[in-house]
């Protein structure tokens, strides 16, 4: 390892240090004696600080101070040095210093949640940093030169300009400006400017964008409801009142000062009870107490009150308890509709007994009288009997008990019981009950007692009106509240409440329960390429198809997106979960038919087990051990264990290093040879990507790339891979004519921008497109959404190869008809040649179908000569592995080169094969 500083102090690049005698980082000492000082460390190590004097290539001379420390091993052995160096001249120190502070300085700029740009006095972009371009879409390389105007609607722009402006006057101020993203919509942003000079003295614009078009949403569709609510207030036809506990008005709506004849600003202060005739004040007080307490949700009172001239206004008023957030009632909001009229004409109707008959006959609500003794049944019941119910009084025969026929024993009983709680002669309550075609029906119904002069209870009378077609909705209503609308699978509120029954249940069982997490893999790619529609389609079957394969007694929801979660109880082990999410990848496995295409949709899935303590941990545990099945490639299961809470921190700090690996330089790419089998020759190499950490060291690809995919860089990386391996290509190429360079490509990459990154990169290097072929795995060829980007690549005169061919789910006759020209087969088949008939058989048809459709064959993986005289043998094209070479940085290129044109042949029965034993990494 050799770092930034080290290369300030030493005045030279890590490669070339990198792999000479360790005397060249302890300066002052010899090799002999640097030998001696190893010996001695490896026998008694201590730490061995000395100074000395430099000599620098440009003829400086510095002063050293430098400290050489033994690394150790858990078992106590100790396994080579690190050696620290500090400058004593003060001048390098602070170039030091500089770069560090540089260092720091630019990942705080990269890893700000804000965008950020600095803009010269014409608003032309000289800086912005990647936040700013995910925000809108663009590479940092196009925004930068841009005018911001370009990003801007062209109402916000002299805002802008306004802002920069008053900026450089010192006044200090924050603005809301919308910008348009590369796909045209529009991101809403909290933007400030700063004045701040450049390198000459000339004062630039340092321009923060905060994306707030979250917020700005939620404040639209606030007001919007606050402004449906307001329109509510003002226009209802029945009084709507919001008051204190102990009643005193605090809001009061029109309809409720026409209805008793005060202006509002008489009515707020006031308390119902003043207002209230004298005679309802006090079973007013008790009737609203259980409201007050939080005892009752609702209640409906018939009063009267007096209104401002004196006449009295008979009201029935249905009060709530609004709680907060505690549950606990803090104001009362009461609905008050005048029933004056009804009122009035019922006591006329009192008064006059066949008006009252007339009026009951013609109602189309039930109107009854019921007796309990000395055998129960109608004393009077109302035509309404059959349009409510469907019976008529003569099909109740005398013995029989028409009430319960109706509603049944066990609502008789809930009857008899509110009976007893004097409660009837408040609310109306709400009953089940059989219609005489056998449907079921919700009536209301308004009952009072009948007591006889001994006070004892003798019947029943009251009013039921049918409110089924009210019932249904309030059901609908309550049903779309907690389940998902396109699914119909519950939704978070309804699985959470499930999940929290079920750990309340386990508290009295011996059993297990399981949180199944599921997240669709690349289901992103079909809705980008054939519309939400589709998706909104596929999403159902998913749901469909995971209800089927879960057990009857799972529970099955939709959080949002493409994320489903199953919830499953009583398991004897926590391994049948696991067995469960296995099921659940097999039943999607199998293509879904949608509007005519085959769409192929896998899932990651992240099983969590009891203990948990709550449904939110439970839920977080199946998340995170979803988020690692992801990360170990997708279509599979994993169980969460605790261990994987610092899994995912360290993949969110690998992200957040990964952001500025780039601009320092950390990322390299190494090259691997294919050769001809027929002639022996290199026709082109592979770039393989790597990350020269700075701490940890070399990653490979499988360490960070899907780091880099889950973070959004691979588009940067990806172009600057392809600029570097077609800039080294086209300099082998004068010496080495014919040279063609492979470049492995990231499903997140196949998009329009790359046929603008791989035609940029042509340009830059001056490469032929025929020397380019881009590696696209197996999956991603066959996805509907690439294959236009892949056609248009084609046209331009790029050559696209299948990795890993074998290992997915595509056919030779899909790739017939797809824009291909090379299988790479996969490694794990050729390195079992030498194993069963089969495994021969396999690669066999592999390169024979291959052929047959006009396509090119190559081997990957070839580590002896036995695979590659079988391969080739087999007809092979060409062949890849460490047999030839293990990758290799550019400088050993030509070497290799040279090797390879010149064997040493080490197998006489294949001369032309190479040298076994590869060049080392």
């Amino acid at each position: 390892a050799f770092n930034p500083v080290a290369e300030i102090i030493f005045a030279c690049h890590p490669e070339e240090v990198l792999g000479k005698p360790v005397a060249v980082l302890l300066p002052g000492r010899s090799q002999q004696e640097v030998a001696a000082l190893l010996a001695d460390l490896a026998v008694r190590p201590q730490v061995v600080p000395y100074v000395t004097d430099y000599l620098r290539s440009n003829g400086d001379m510095l002063q050293l101070s430098v400290t050489a420390v033994p690394l150790s091993y858990p078992d106590g052995s100790s396994g080579g040095l690190t050696v620290i160096v500090r400058d004593l001249n003060p001048s390098l120190q602070v170039a030091t210093q500089l770069a560090s502070r540089d260092a720091l300085y630019r990942t705080i700029v990269e890893t700000a949640h804000e965008g950020i740009a600095i803009l010269d006095g014409d608003l032309v972009i000289r800086f912005a940093n990647t936040r700013l371009g995910s925000m809108v879409g663009y590479d940092i390389e196009k925004l930068v030169g841009s005018s911001v105007t370009s990003l801007l609607y062209s109402d916000d722009v002299d805002g802008v300009r306004e802002l920069v402006e008053r900026r450089y006057q010192g006044v200090s101020e924050h603005s809301e400006i919308r910008m348009r993203r590369r796909d045209g919509t529009a991101i809403w942003t909290l933007t400030a400017s700063s004045p701040i000079p450049d390198e000459t003295g000339e004062i630039q614009s340092l321009v923060m964008f905060a994306d707030i078009t979250d917020r700005r949403a939620a404040e639209v569709a606030l007001r919007e409801h606050e402004d449906r609510l307001g329109r509510l207030f003002e226009y209802a036809s029945v009084g709507i009142v919001r008051a204190q506990l102990d009643t005193m008005m605090l809001e009061v709506n029109p309809a409720m000062c026409r209805m008793v004849g005060y202006p509002a600003e008489e009515l707020v202060g006031r308390t119902f009870l003043d207002i209230t005739h004298p005679d309802d004040r006090e079973p007013n007080e008790d009737t609203i107490s259980g409201v007050v307490t939080g005892m009752d949700r609702w209640v409906e009172v018939d009063k009267r009150y007096l209104h401002r001239d004196g006449h009295v206004v008979h009201v029935r008023a249905t009060v709530s308890g609004v709680p907060g957030p505690d549950g606990v009632p803090v104001y009362l909001a009461a609905i008050v509709q005048d029933v004056t009229e009804k009122t009035v004409a019922l006591e006329a109707l009192h008064r006059n007994g066949e008006t009252l008959r007339l009026l009951a006959e013609s109602a189309q609500d039930l109107i009854f009288r019921y007796r309990l003794a000395p055998e129960p049944h109608f004393d009077y019941a109302s035509p309404a009997l059959e349009t409510v119910y469907g019976w008529r009084l003569e099909d109740f025969p005398p013995g029989s008990d028409p009430m319960r026929r109706l509603i049944g024993d066990a609502q008789i009983e809930t009857v008899m019981a509110a009976l007893d709680s004097g409660r009837l002669n408040v609310a109306p309550i709400s009953v089940e009950a059989t219609h005489k075609n056998g449907r079921r029906i919700w009536s209301e119904a308004r009952i009072s007692t009948i007591i006889d002069d001994t006070g004892e209870l003798v019947g029943l009378q009251g009013i039921v009106r049918d409110v089924s077609e009210r019932k249904a909705v309030e059901d609908q209503l309550a049903h779309q509240a907690l389940h998902d609308p396109l699914t119909g699978l519950p939704n978070r509120t309804l699985f959470s409440d499930r999940v929290q029954q079920a750990l309340t249940r386990l508290k009295r069982e011996i059993s297990f329960a399981a949180v199944l997490f599921l997240d669709l893999d690349g289901f992103k790619l079909v809705n980008d390429s054939l519309g939400h529609a589709l998706g909104d389609e596929l999403l159902q079957g998913v749901g469909e198809r995971l209800r089927s394969a879960a057990r009857s007694t799972d529970s099955v929801a939709r959080l949002g997106g493409d994320e489903f979660v199953v919830l499953c109880e009583n398991l004897v082990d926590p391994t049948e979960a696991m067995t469960l999410a296995e099921r659940l990848l097999e039943a999607l496995a199998a293509p879904f038919d949608i509007a005519g295409h085959q769409l192929f949709i896998s899932a990651s899935i992240g099983v969590a087990t009891t203990p948990a303590t709550d449904p939110d941990t439970f839920l977080r545990d199946a998340d995170t051990a979803m988020y690692q099945a992801k990360k170990s490639g997708r279509n599979r299961c994993t169980a969460f264990h605790p261990g994987l809470h610092e899994q995912t921190s360290r993949h969110l700090r690998r992200a957040s290093e990964l952001h500025g690996a780039l601009e320092r330089n950390e990322l390299r790419v190494f090259y691997q040879p294919l050769l001809s089998l027929a002639s022996g020759e290199v026709i082109a190499f592979e770039a393989l990507l790597r990350w020269e950490h700075p701490i940890e060291g070399m990653f490979f690809p499988e360490e960070f790339i899907t780091v880099a995919e889950d973070a959004g860089l691979m588009p940067a990386i990806g172009a600057w891979v392809l600029l570097e391996a077609c800039s080294q290509t086209a300099r082998w190429t004068q010496d080495y004519s014919g040279l063609s360079i492979s470049v492995n490509v990231s499903p997140h990459q196949i998009t329009e921008e790359l046929i603008v990154h791989v035609q940029s990169a042509l340009a830059a290097s001056d490469l032929s497109p025929s020397q380019l072929v881009l590696e696209v795995t197996e999956s991603a060829v066959v996805a509907i959404a690439n294959v236009s980007v892949l056609e248009r690549l084609r046209e331009i005169g790029i050559r696209i190869s299948v990795d890993d061919f074998g290992t997915g789910f595509s056919s030779l006759a899909q790739l017939q008809e797809l824009p291909v020209d090379e299988l790479k087969i996969d490694r794990a088949f050729v390195q079992r040649l030498a194993g069963t008939e089969a495994d021969a058989a396999i690669v066999t048809s592999i390169i024979e179908l291959a052929h047959a459709i006009g396509l090119n064959a190559v081997a990957e993986g070839v580590e002896t000569t036995a695979q590659a005289a079988a391969v080739r043998s087999l007809g092979c094209d060409s062949g890849q592995g460490y047999l030839w070479s293990r990758p290799v940085g550019f400088k050993s290129v030509p070497a290799l080169l040279q090797r390879l044109k010149n064997p040493e042949p080490s197998d006489p029965r294949h001369p032309s094969l190479g040298t076994p034993g590869a060049t080392p990494l």
